[in-house]
């Protein structure tokens, strides 16, 4: 039996910087948990300035990785 948690992260660009921020916020066993969390952070400061989008749930299978084939650094000249 597969056991599925839903991953919150709150990832947004930043407008000085212009790199990409991500913040985990947390694991949760339902996604309705998560949905709320997100109703209750967007009332705070830093997260209230910035749009609902930035929030993105992930499901999670525990016990499985993901990174099955390896993977590639991408390098970029500044």
């Amino acid at each position: 039996m597969k056991k599925i948690y839903y991953a919150l992260y709150h990832v947004y660009q930043d407008r000085q910087t212009e790199k990409e921020e991500e913040k985990f916020i947390g694991l949760f066993s339902r996604a309705y948990k998560a949905r709320e969390t997100i109703e209750k952070l967007r009332l705070l400061p830093g997260f209230k300035q910035l749009p609902k989008k930035a929030f993105e749930i992930y499901p999670v299978e525990i016990d499985d990785s993901s990174w099955k084939e390896g993977f590639t650094t991408v390098y970029y000249n500044e």
